[in-house]
């Protein structure tokens, strides 16, 4: 209230100065101009009546003659004189006695001493300006409302946290917020129980529904469990206890989606991927003509070791002859032989049943496999093929699998800096002296190597096979894995709601 007044007061100051020099400027132009129009010093004399006036002027005091000089000799607007008589000649001279008087009474500046007027007295200035501010502070005073709003602003906001609080003035002693009545009379006090506010029923704010933000990769969203949970039903990302994280595991199994469905490799979860993604449509994750990726080097080296693919052939693009590779493993497997690399050709491409290349790309013989099925039926069983160097021991597997903390989960990768599930168990298992052919998920829970069926029979070392993933027992309740959704390998808990849930068997190696 206090800063109101004195900005209007401000203002008000402000606005009789300007009106003051307004008013000043008005009156020197109107007085000058009727000087110029009306006054005879502007009549054009002869020079025999200019000689005879300077003539009387300087017989006079001497005091004049500069004063004469300055009258006569100065240049002045010359009148005119037109002979002519029109209306506005007769017009003119009808008023202009009348209107001559009236400016010769006006006081000449020229010559005459200067009079300050008496809008210019700053004695009147100052009792102008104390009377406003008078009508200003009784304004702000009696205007309606002023002092009621102030005090019932005060009312609610104690009853507001008597209310929030649950106590009340009486409660605490009986003493309320004193507070001044509105009549202005200081003396005259009141409790905040006796002013009387009203009530009403609080009115719902309207809210609109917030604005979805962009899923970019290192954000954080509810609605990536859903993402992570449907690329893991197709098979694009390694199974894994879903999360609300983007991070480059889902982004990479977002780009083989993509690389699949012909849309733009960027793994971005925008709205055609997403579309594309929870469609009916939505094929699951297969390895075809035209592909590359870690995926598809990785599939070419178990290629090249089966003696289908030639080395120097292993260079991650997908063409002609990987595909051939690839018909000729079907065919020889049983399998229907398209070319494309989907589960089934996986699971029997990393089995130890798989049948090997008659002979190499160069012409040397390859192995024989075991004749049979490929290993894609879920009662086969898969052998694991074991040759062991020096002693490995539980410890040393934990503790060589503990220098590899936080390298980065790729799909298909086996070291010796990124992995997946099944080729970082591989990895580490073969680089204490544990030999062992690679196995996916689906060969650990299905292989030859003693099986434990039940968690609270695990001991440390031991190889856990998950619905989809593997990962290396510690004890304690904890395990080692590499994660797709943290995107790295990690220590955490094996015994949540998820992990028991999807739990299959333990592999006893040692």
């Amino acid at each position: 209230m206090k800063k109101a007044l004195m900005t209007l007061l401000k203002f008000i100051v402000k606005a009789i100065y300007k009106l003051v020099k307004a008013v000043k400027s008005v009156t020197k132009r109107v007085r000058g101009f009727f000087l110029r129009v009306f006054s005879n010093s502007h009549v054009k004399y002869s020079a025999d009546e200019i000689a005879d006036r300077k003539a009387n002027v300087r017989s006079a005091d001497i005091k004049y003659r500069k004063k004469a000089d300055q009258l006569f000799d100065s240049p002045r607007p010359v009148i005119i004189r037109d002979t002519r008589r029109s209306a506005g000649f007769h017009l003119f001279h009808l008023f202009k006695k009348p209107v001559a008087s009236v400016a010769a009474s006006i006081p000449n500046k020229r010559y005459k001493t200067k009079k300050n007027a008496w809008w210019g007295d700053k004695r009147i200035i100052a009792g102008a300006v104390t009377l406003m501010i008078i009508i200003t502070v009784a304004l702000a005073v009696t205007l309606p409302g002023t002092n009621g709003n102030v005090y019932a602003s005060a009312a609610d906001a104690v009853n507001s946290s008597q209310t929030d609080t649950g106590t009340s003035d009486a409660a605490e002693g009986g003493i309320g917020l004193a507070s001044i009545d509105q009549t202005g009379d200081a003396s005259s006090v009141v409790t905040s129980e006796s002013i009387p506010t009203a009530t009403s029923d609080p009115t719902p704010i309207q809210t609109t529904a917030p604005e979805e933000t962009e899923l970019l990769p290192g954000c954080y969203d509810a609605r990536v469990i859903e993402i992570q949970e449907r690329l893991m039903a197709l098979g694009y990302l390694g199974t894994d206890e879903p999360s609300d994280y983007y991070g480059y595991g889902t982004e990479y199994a977002l780009q083989l989606f993509q690389r699949k469905h012909s849309l733009q490799v960027d793994g971005i979860a925008g709205e055609q991927t997403l579309e594309a993604l929870f469609s009916d449509d939505a094929m699951p994750y297969t390895v075809k003509y035209g592909d590359s990726g870690t995926d598809v080097q990785s599939l070419q080296e178990r290629l090249s070791e089966l003696n289908y693919l030639a080395d120097r052939y292993v260079t991650g693009k997908f063409l002609e002859l990987t595909e051939t590779a690839v018909k000729n493993f079907q065919t020889r497997n049983g399998l229907s032989s398209d070319g494309n690399i989907g589960e089934q050709t996986r699971e029997a491409l990393y089995s130890e049943n798989a049948r090997a290349a008659a002979t190499t790309s160069s012409g040397s013989s390859g192995s024989s496999g075991s004749s049979g099925s490929s290993g894609s039926s879920g009662g086969t069983t898969t052998h694991a093929s074991v040759y062991v160097e020096g002693t490995p021991t539980p410890d040393a597997l934990i503790a060589y699998a503990q220098t590899k903390l936080g390298c980065d989960y790729t799909l298909g990768a086996k070291g010796p800096n990124s992995f997946d599930c099944s080729g970082f168990v591989y990895y580490c298992l073969n680089q204490i002296g544990y030999k062992i052919n690679y196995m996916t998920s689906y060969g650990w829970a299905h292989c030859d190597l003693p099986k434990i069926t039940s968690m609270s029979d695990m001991q440390a070392g031991d190889i856990i096979c998950y619905s989809g993933h593997v990962a290396i027992y510690i004890g304690g309740g904890m395990m080692l894995d590499a994660s797709s959704r943290n995107d790295q390998v990690m220590k955490r808990s094996c015994t949540s709601s998820y992990w028991t849930g999807s739990f299959i068997c333990a592999r006893r190696v040692f």
